[in-house]
């Protein structure tokens, strides 16, 4: 591999925003606003899929099935949505995404009211809306810092990042729940309205905001793969920073995969107190939005980065090990509060160190390597549940600390890189 700039110099700097009128800029209240709805329809969706399935069928492989619908478009589609986001206006391709997947949460809910719907047919609405989701989530991950100052990066991540855990969690999922209990296909209906109004709030950013950098000349879809993937795999500290990123992803997922368990025969949580229990979790995601900004303006994204992930690894072990549950819900809060921290201030560095017109596939890259690995966490996790349910978060936990301290050179140099950039 070549030194850290890469081919940085050919593709060009990362480009520098128009000056806002204030704040975040003058596109951003409606970046969040879509961003927002967004997310509250994922939050539904992701709910209802298993409820939906459950309402289908009766076999315990088909419903999860639905999990393994939902990792695989990202596992196939997540570098060519990042290069769909570097050649078409970002702004384009998060509407005919939204669009895309308005149509086909219609379609399902119709074919849910009329009768008709299969396990099969759930199975292709969900990989139609998460392949749906694997370009608009690029592209509007892409698109921040074309309307976003520099120096505000932090602070429109955590604010998007606070959003979604907001919406989601507490907003996503119990309404779920009560849109299926008034009818089964009350939450596709919604989610295409959903959708849609997501779609026209990102027709009113303003058009020049929201359009890539061009290139020097034309190039074919896969030149621009090509292209892509040399910038990242060439660049010493990206590699670093995927490398970290995706094996974190492994040891929390393996972390994770048994919580429902642990909570319930070790913990005590009854089943209908799980969803309260979870939303302690995301209380400490949310507090963790709210900090990112001011913490990584005060020591740097590199130390916030490692003392982060230290943070949740040694949360999500010392839970392991804890019997009560109120203890046990406060240090996964504290975990969640890490996770956050760290992808607020990772995020910020990403859309910082790599040229705008490259960021889509970088961000694809990231995506497709990240969900990719997941799934062998969770089998990982299952395999040590089935020793002990506490196993899966104490070997997570420990194994996230180790990560944090062989990758802590890594932040930091990345952190010296983004600010020499800013220095240029």
């Amino acid at each position: 591999m070549s030194g850290e700039g890469g081919p940085a110099a050919a593709a060009g700097a990362p480009a520098r925003p128009a000056a806002p009128s204030r704040g975040l800029g003058a596109g951003f209240g409606r970046l969040w606003f879509s961003f927002s709805i967004s997310n509250l329809a994922d939050g539904v969706l992701f709910v209802a899929l298993p409820l939906i399935a459950a309402g289908l069928t009766a076999d315990p492989l088909l419903v999860a099935g639905v999990l393994a619908a939902r990792y695989l478009p990202w596992l196939l589609l997540g570098i060519p949505a990042g290069v769909v986001a570097d050649r078409l206006p970002r702004r384009t391709a998060m509407v005919l995404s939204g669009a895309v997947r308005a149509a086909v949460a219609l379609a399902f809910g119709l074919l849910l009211v009329s009768g008709h719907a299969t396990i099969a047919a759930l199975y292709a609405a969900t990989v139609l809306l998460v392949a749906a989701e694997t370009f608009h989530d690029s592209a509007a991950r892409a698109i921040v810092p074309e309307i976003v100052p520099r120096t505000r990066l932090d602070r429109a991540n955590g604010r998007l990042e606070g959003t979604r855990v907001v919406v989601e969690d507490f907003g996503g999922a119990p309404l779920a729940g009560v849109l299926f209990a008034l009818l089964a296909a009350a939450p596709m209906l919604a989610n295409a309205g959903a959708y849609a109004l997501a779609a026209l709030a990102v027709l009113a950013l303003p058009r020049p905001a929201a359009r890539p950098a061009a290139g020097a000349a034309p190039r074919s879809f896969g030149g621009d793969l090509a292209e892509g993937l040399r910038y990242a795999l060439r660049h010493r500290v990206l590699c670093g920073l995927m490398a970290a990123g995706s094996l974190l992803g492994v040891v929390f997922t393996m972390g994770m995969a048994v919580l429902v368990l642990f909570a319930q025969q070790v913990l005590g949580v009854p089943p209908a107190g799980y969803g309260l229990f979870l939303a302690c979790t995301a209380l400490g995601a949310l507090a963790g939005s709210l900090v990112a900004s001011r913490l990584t303006g005060r020591w740097g994204r590199g130390p916030v980065t490692a003392a982060a992930v230290l943070l949740t690894g040694a949360s999500v072990a010392a839970a392991g090990l804890s019997t009560h549950m109120a203890v046990a819900a406060v240090l996964l809060a504290a975990s969640a509060f890490g996770v956050t921290l760290f992808n607020v201030a990772q995020q910020s560095v990403l859309q910082l160190l790599v040229p705008n017109a490259l960021l889509g596939r970088v961000i694809g890259l990231r995506r497709t390597l990240g969900w990719g690995l997941m799934p062998l966490g969770a089998l990982a996790g299952g395999w040590l549940g089935r020793i002990e349910l506490w196993l899966p978060l104490v070997a997570g936990g420990l194994a996230a600390v180790a990560l944090a301290l062989a990758f802590i050179p890594v932040w930091l140099r990345a952190d010296r890189l983004v600010a020499a950039r800013a220095v240029d």
